[in-house]
């Protein structure tokens, strides 16, 4: 099944862009993935398990290191892709 995630993330410090532009990047470099981002949150792409596991170890290694992070996550149990170009 494939599906769509939206996240936001929010680094809760001063320097907060480079945290989000690398959780964008590792999304990124996953091939089965589309990922799209906007001025306030990310879309994600593709079958239930790859997007579910690569956002639990991508917010993982957020929240290991950074001392607070929050993420905002909505899942669509389908693939919106071609209604969100409209």
């Amino acid at each position: 099944m494939n599906i769509t995630a939206e996240l936001s993330l929010y680094p809760l410090m001063g320097d907060y862009v480079p945290t989000i532009q690398t959780y964008i990047d590792e999304l990124n470099a996953i091939d089965e993935l589309e990922v799209r981002t906007n001025a306030l949150s990310t879309e994600v792409f593709g079958e239930y398990t790859l997007v579910m596991q690569t956002i639990q170890d991508l917010t993982y290694t957020v929240f290991c290191a950074e001392p607070a992070a929050v993420l905002v996550a909505k899942y669509v149990n389908r693939d919106r892709r071609d209604e969100s170009q409209t």
